[in-house]
């Protein structure tokens, strides 16, 4: 293997080398990961004059990247990190000579680690046993270790989230003790770690205990507004907070569909009335939830394409389609994204709604599903058996036009068979 192979070179040359991070952890809990980063005691510039093809991609840092065999390797020196008097990253790094001094400035125990070429464990924090144990731990002083980067909060969640450990109390204490420096982070990084949580197996608890540490507040103001929002319906049984985190539960793991079930009703905190018969009402909630979701991922800086498909999502989950094949022709036809993706967030809802009254809802969906593999391709003004010169040829102009087509096409959504030429003439003729 190409990285035992950079390793040799360097222990060759008088050299210590191991492997460092997620690789080791991952290995010990038999997880598969190719992302191997290398640590050394030899300088950067003792590195590059050991490889032919190096990258000085953070020299500062002690970061040279080095490629063998078509592989990019990592190799980063030994070092200790000065203060953080910005909340994000080390003022200054100070190489060492001690692979401990380098484990000692990580963020936690299960990432604390490394495995020399021998595949020995070097371990001074016990991390192999939390990994056991299932625990995150901070290394060292936990409140010292967010104080200096309080990015570090986010990961004890998501580590916390992806293997379903339970996060130490003394860690979680400092966690609430110093959230207010995830206020320093960039708006990209929390996006990141966030959206790592949500593609995990355990959305609900780790964002309730986000929520109770102050966390969620801060990261994401408007999804804890739903906290305590109560939804007495005959179709709910969760409050507002609960049912979001178990709809994200119930969909796949994909970026776009889980921050779409995650904000699809944030617009109910807003639109809440109660009815003559003190039943919750939510009227216009699906608008209201597309124009915060807007702001929120455009304040985590989302990409527009994939922005843009969530705030659909959002905005179209409570569209009752009837499951007729007409009904469900239009949909495909008007819908500017993929009925199947909708269908997708409306049974996610729907499931996390009271169980004793969703039958309806489910069967419905299911209908939908089975005439849209029936009905085929999405049919549009392209697809007509006339088009835009046919209809000058018989007199019509400009604006006329275009209105025409549109009935047209609409009359096609109704019924296909009639989508030949003769019939839509004359249909013209009618019309004119």
């Amino acid at each position: 293997m190409t990285h035992i192979k950079i390793m040799k070179r360097l222990i060759e040359n008088g050299f210590k080398a191991y492997i460092v991070g997620g690789f080791v952890r991952d290995s010990l809990l038999g997880i598969p990961n190719n992302d191997i980063d290398l640590t050394t005691n030899a300088t950067p510039e003792q590195v590059m004059a050991l490889f032919p093809k190096t990258v000085p991609t953070g020299i500062k840092h002690g970061t040279v990247v080095v490629i063998e065999n078509g592989e990019e390797f990592e190799i980063t020196t030994f070092r200790q990190d000065g203060e953080y008097t910005d909340g994000r990253r080390p003022d200054t790094v100070l190489f060492s000579t001690s692979i401990t001094d380098d484990l000692s400035r990580r963020d936690l125990t299960i990432n604390a680690m490394a495995m020399d070429i021998n595949g020995n464990i070097i371990d001074p924090f016990n991390g192999r046993e939390d990994l056991k144990n299932g625990i995150i731990r901070a290394v060292g002083e936990p409140k010292k270790r967010f104080t200096e980067d309080a990015l570090r909060i986010l990961r004890a969640f998501r580590f916390s989230a992806r293997f379903g450990f339970g996060i130490e109390p003394n860690t979680l204490k400092a966690i609430t003790a110093t959230k207010e420096g995830l206020r320093k982070i960039s708006k990209e990084r929390i996006s990141s770690e966030i959206t790592k949580i949500l593609l995990t197996d355990n959305v609900e608890n780790t964002f309730h205990l986000m929520e109770e540490t102050g966390v969620l507040e801060i990261i994401l103001p408007d999804i804890s507004k739903m906290v305590g929002v109560t939804q007495n319906h005959p179709f709910h049984i969760w409050d507002l907070f609960t049912h979001t985190l178990k709809s994200v539960e119930n969909i796949d793991k994909d970026i776009v569909l889980r921050w779409a079930m995650l904000l699809h009703d944030v617009g109910k905190v807003d639109t809440k009335f109660i009815d003559e018969n003190d039943i919750d009402r939510f009227h216009g909630h699906a608008k209201k939830s597309a124009e915060i979701a807007d702001k929120v991922l455009t304040e985590l800086k989302f990409d527009n394409s994939t922005k843009n498909v969530i705030i659909e999502l959002v905005e179209q989950h409570d569209n009752l389609i009837l499951p007729e094949s007409k009904y469900v022709r239009r949909a495909i036809a008007r819908l500017n994204i993929d009925l199947d993706l909708l269908l997708q967030v409306q049974t996610a809802d729907t499931l996390a709604q009271n169980p004793a009254a969703t039958k309806d809802k489910l069967d419905s969906i299911n209908r939908i599903k089975k005439i849209m593999k029936e009905e085929g391709e999405k049919i549009t003004l392209k697809d007509l058996a006339v088009n835009g010169n046919d209809l000058m040829n018989l007199g019509l102009k400009g604006k006329q036009i275009g209105d025409t087509l549109n009935h047209l096409l609409e009359m096609i959504l109704d019924d296909p068979s009639n989508n030949n030429k003769e019939h839509l003439l004359r249909e013209v003729t009618t019309i004119k």
